[in-house]
């Protein structure tokens, strides 16, 4: 079960650089454009533009982090149930011999 949530975890590690860095190569060609034509009406596009992409992504950050957090807590919860049913095995053991 921990190399599930591990692969998860680096599954989502990839995913996310590989979003900052298509976000950073957008920024490149951006600061390329606004070097050669700087127009308000367009800045004021691009900030709305990657200020509802930013909140999509910590959004998308943040429910992950929320279904990690729930899969941790089921998981303890199945390692107290295991650990309580091998003591339960030993005791049936040692008063069957």
């Amino acid at each position: 079960m921990e190399d599930k949530i591990f692969d998860l975890m680096s599954k989502m590690y990839k995913e996310m650089n590989s979003r900052f860095d298509e976000m950073n190569s957008k920024f490149d060609v951006i600061d390329s454009k606004l070097d050669k034509k700087t127009d308000k009406n367009d800045i004021v596009r691009l900030e709305d533009k990657l200020d509802n992409n930013s909140k999509a992504l910590f959004d998308g950050y943040k429910l992950t982090y929320e279904k990690l957090t729930e899969i941790k807590k089921k998981l303890e919860d199945v390692s107290i149930k295991v650990e309580k049913q091998d003591i339960e095995i030993r005791v049936i053991k040692n008063i069957a011999n």
